[in-house]
Formats: structure tokens, C-alpha cells, sequence
């Protein structure tokens, strides 16, 4: 486990929210979409508990495979529009801030904890290697592929529901497929934007090293210098060129990621504020409360209670 989140509660398949549009194979896959009906028939009050817990970890890949509509994801401390033909990868380790879907959406979700249907080589490399915590994959399929992909998940669905002598090599066929449609579109996207543009991924080196530095090192550094160290650059040149990519100063980022691993172990409400102030490394719980309060605005136990 990553140690960014290493302290917050990861939301294991158990504790997915239920809904009758919903199917499963064991603890492996969860499947969900409203195609055909409303998004308000299906988008029940367990799924709105679940949203509403939010920041929590999740400890699988979620797919994202929007039709019509569109949903807002914040996640990662960063923010990302899912719109008509976008399918979006997010790996495990992802924290989820907040979700608002469109109530005209159509869309298909695909949540799988295990490596048995995730693809391998060439596949993996052209899709989920491309997803990272720094910045979710996201990318249009391609228009003459989306009916069909579509019907391919359908029979995955029915036969989820249905077919009670499905076995993991089945499944993972099924998965098979609508990688490969997902990952001709990815080729294809790439190929058509500029490589700055491409796989939705910044094009920025020392903005890719500092983003995952930070997730591995940012409970016991909270200081630019150890970052800028690291990147082998003084702090001005390095802090001018983070600004540059993500229009945050770094410490503002290391600021960030600290709170939001702060905010999701209060949420959880499995820590207590002196829990999560050693687990962060804080040389006291005043001040990490100063530091939290400084951040949201709020103390510790205001944000407990709201």
C-alpha cells in the first residue's frame, strides 16, 4: 500500500453501495449502469450515503464509461470532467472528494479488486499502466465503438445475473473485449493530440517526480527543500516550475495532500484527532490542529462533527 493513504480507511467491496442496476461475480467485479432507465431510479439513498462519506480511499480500479450526461469527479486533489464517450481509470489508492453526475447521465461502471481480469502486457501497457494517482486516465472511445462495446457489456451483465456456472476465465474474456475496445481508442486518441495532450498526462517531468515523491514521502516531509533536493534543482527554479504546470506553489500541493489524508481518516471515524495527529507525524496536536484550521478553515473536531 502506497504510504500517502496509508492511514485512511479503504473502502473494501462490502461496503459498495447496492442497487437493483447493479451485478457481481463474488469479490472480484461489480458492474453498474442506467442505461436503460433514469438516473433517479437507480441512484438509490445507499449510493447517496456512499457519496455523501466522501473523501474516502478506494482499495480497487474503478472504469468509468460515460454515455450521455456528464458526471464531475474530484479526487486526488484535482478535478476532472467526464463528458459523452469519455472513459476514465482510476487505480487503487485513488481518494475520492466528490461526485455530481448529471441527472440526464447515462453511464456504465466498472469496479474490479482483482488482478485475475486485469489485461496483461500489451494491454496493460497501452491502458492501465497509464493511470496513476498524479492524474487519472481519461480519453473519448472512439464513436463507431461505443454501440458495440456497449452491447459486449451488456452480455457481461446478463450474464452476471444469470448464468450461474461462470467461472474466472469467462469473466475475464468478457473484460478482454471491452479492454481491446478501450484500448484501440486510447491508440487512437493519443495519436490524434499533441503529446502534451496525449493520455491526458501533463507534459512536465518534474511535475510527474514531484507528484509521486510527494505521495511517498509527505508525512515525514512537509517541506519543499527535501522535494526540490530530490529533483536536484534549488527551490526558486523548482517551485517556478510546479507553478508553471499546476498553477500551485509546492508547498501549497504538500499542504494539500496533508489535509486531505487528515480529512479522510476523521471521516472515516475509525481515528481520533490525537490518532490521526501521530499518524501524520505532527509534534503535537495543537499543532496539527493550527496546521489543519489554517488549511479548511475549521478545527479537527468542527470537521468531525459537520
Amino acid at each position: 500500500m502506497s504510504p500517502l493513504h496509508a492511514n485512511v480507511k479503504e473502502i473494501p467491496f462490502e461496503m459498495m453501495p447496492d442497487s437493483r442496476s447493479m451485478a457481481s461475480f463474488g469479490d472480484k467485479l461489480i458492474v453498474y449502469d442506467n442505461i436503460s432507465v433514469p438516473l433517479s431510479e437507480t441512484y438509490t439513498d445507499e449510493i447517496k450515503s456512499f457519496v455523501g462519506g466522501l473523501p474516502l480511499k478506494i482499495d480497487f480500479t474503478v472504469v468509468v464509461f460515460c454515455l450521455e450526461g456528464r458526471i464531475n469527479v474530484g479526487c486526488n486533489l484535482q478535478h476532472y470532467s467526464i463528458g459523452p464517450g469519455d472513459i476514465a481509470v482510476f487505480v487503487p489508492g485513488t481518494i475520492g472528494e466528490s461526485i455530481d453526475i448529471a441527472p440526464d447521465s447515462k453511464l456504465i461502471v466498472l469496479s474490479l479488486s482483482d488482478d485475475t481480469f486485469r489485461p496483461t502486457g500489451s494491454l496493460k501497457k497501452n491502458l492501465y499502466a497509464q493511470a496513476n494517482f498524479v492524474r487519472p486516465l481519461k480519453f473519448n472511445i472512439v464513436p463507431d465503438m461505443i454501440w458495440p462495446a456497449v452491447q459486449e457489456y451488456q452480455h457481461l451483465k446478463h450474464a452476471l445475473l444469470h448464468n450461474e456456472f461462470l467461472t474466472d476465465e469467462l469473466v475475464a474474456s468478457y473484460i478482454g473485449v471491452l479492454t481491446c475496445f478501450a484500448t484501440i481508442s486510447l491508440d487512437r486518441w493519443n495519436s490524434s493530440k499533441p503529446e502534451k495532450e496525449a493520455g491526458n498526462v501533463p507534459n512536465n517531468k518534474i511535475y510527474n517526480e514531484f507528484m509521486d515523491l510527494l505521495g511517498k514521502n509527505f508525512i515525514e516531509h512537509k517541506d519543499v527543500a527535501f522535494y526540490a533536493e530530490a529533483s536536484g534543482l534549488s527551490d526558486k527554479y523548482f517551485s517556478r516550475q510546479i507553478y508553471k504546470v499546476s498553477g500551485k506553489h509546492p508547498l501549497e500541493w504538500i499542504k494539500a495532500h496533508v489535509v486531505l489524508n487528515a480529512e479522510a481518516m476523521l471521516r472515516s471515524g475509525e481515528y481520533t484527532i490525537a490518532q490521526v495527529c501521530e499518524a501524520l507525524k505532527f509534534t503535537s496536536q495543537p499543532a496539527f490542529n493550527r496546521y489543519f484550521k489554517a488549511e479548511t478553515g475549521i478545527s479537527p473536531k468542527e470537521y468531525m462533527k459537520g
